[in-house]
């Protein structure tokens, strides 16, 4: 569908619609899988009579829905992009408890903000609630990510690093380049895209309460836990006495970087894939060791098929 010099469009909007898709092109994760005469042909289409770079935002819309990522690239107006991710840590907030007789029990939610202010935040505030907990020396961690619909990852990293560790804990993998790993050294998560290089991401968590470097964790998962939530489950495998409990995973264990363009546009753009600690690459839905199937009801400790698998396997780890 090739129809370019047919559509009426400014000079103005035909280059900056050429410029999107061409970074488009070259970036894509699954760019080399998708018809591009049929992508560029019907984005153009749609952007006919465009006269501002904004009057192409549908057509560049249409084209992040068609690479092949199940729709995690996405094209919005700035003014979209920050009324989605500005969620402030008391609108959503993290929970915690002892149950059991000696588990310590954490839901972690979804949490999308471009503020720094409120990724400290709610950083902070999981590890202040893990601080709490460990006080109590619980024999066992549950760390619920059922509900965690992503957002941004490092703060939720940052917060359960006493739990997850230190060292590799995950890494971003492409065909093209070579791993950019994700590493937590006392609180504090790194991009190492080296040997040599470090970038930091996310610091600042306060004084931790040392959890034993071989307590037992179960990891609990669903069809809710979604992109972020996926790299925070993917954290933990790998890790000694760790275990995995619920449903299959939504299936957007990829990356997506943010490109902020000019004249008010803002695209997410799916460029690497998800890889663990052992260097397992992902792309996928996540699998659990234990496959149990909840409606996740609200009496947790009664009813709640998954954390009653997960506070058995603890209970018999802990009499080995």
């Amino acid at each position: 569908m090739k129809m370019k010099k047919n559509i009426e469009m400014s000079p103005q909007a035909r280059k900056y619609l050429s410029n999107v898709i061409s970074l488009i092109r070259r970036k894509a994760l699954y760019g080399t899988e998708v018809d591009w005469d049929q992508i560029e042909g019907m984005s153009y289409a749609l952007a006919n009579g465009a006269v501002r770079p904004s009057d192409t935002f549908l057509a560049l819309k249409y084209v992040a829905s068609k690479l092949g990522d199940e729709g995690h690239s996405r094209f919005f107006a700035e003014t979209e992009f920050l009324n989605s991710f500005n969620q402030k840590v008391s609108q959503v907030s993290s929970s915690a408890k002892l149950i059991d007789n000696g588990i310590g029990y954490i839901n972690i939610p979804g949490f999308a903000s471009v503020s720094a202010s409120e990724r400290h935040k709610f950083a902070n505030s999981i590890a202040d609630q893990i601080n709490s907990l460990g006080k109590m020396h619980p024999f066992g961690w549950i760390v619920d990510l059922r509900e965690n619909e992503g957002g941004a990852m490092w703060p939720m990293l940052a917060g359960l690093s006493s739990l997850i560790g230190d060292g590799k804990v995950g890494a971003f993998w492409s065909p093209s380049a070579a791993p950019a790993e994700w590493k937590i050294k006392n609180g504090t998560v790194f991009l190492a895209r080296s040997e040599q290089e470090e970038m930091q991401e996310y610091e600042d968590i306060h004084d931790k309460v040392p959890i034993p470097k071989n307590t037992p964790i179960a990891v609990l998962i669903g069809s809710n836990t979604i992109s972020s939530g996926e790299a925070v489950a993917i954290s933990f495998i790998g890790k000694e006495n760790v275990k995995l409990f619920g449903e299959e995973t939504a299936g957007y264990s990829t990356a997506v970087n943010i490109y902020r363009i000019a004249f008010g546009g803002c695209l997410l753009l799916t460029e690497t894939i998800f890889s663990d600690r052992n260097g397992k690459i992902y792309g996928g839905k996540i699998r659990p060791d234990y496959s149990i199937n909840s409606e996740n009801p609200d009496d947790l400790e009664k009813k709640d098929e998954v954390i009653q698998a997960a506070i058995n396997w603890l209970t018999k780890v802990r009499q080995q």
